[in-house]
């Protein structure tokens, strides 16, 4: 995106996102965000701090003009998903 805090172009990135992981899901491959780095971005600025993860994020893409909004892994899954609820691995988490 040119701007990450425009809206319509956050709404259009995440309809991209939709039909992107639709296609790929149809052709066999598993796709999961992984926005940790994207994310970063929108700390440091709420912080005050010195936009690292923007700058490196640039040197990634190669082009500063470009903001990247959501980050992804795809690959070809080595297993199915569960087919039934019984076949989910359930954790259960404690709060400190």
């Amino acid at each position: 995106m040119r701007d990450l805090y425009d809206r319509a172009q956050a709404l259009r990135a995440g309809r991209l996102w939709q039909r992107l992981h639709l296609l790929a899901v149809s052709r066999g491959l598993a796709m999961q965000p992984i926005n940790q780095s994207v994310e970063l971005v929108d700390r440091e600025r709420a912080l005050g701090r010195e936009p690292r993860a923007a700058a490196t994020l640039a040197v990634l893409t190669g082009a500063a003009e470009w903001k990247p909004t959501f980050a992804f892994r795809m690959g070809f899954p080595t297993r199915g998903p569960p087919r039934r609820a019984r076949d989910v691995r359930w954790t259960r988490w404690s709060l400190p």
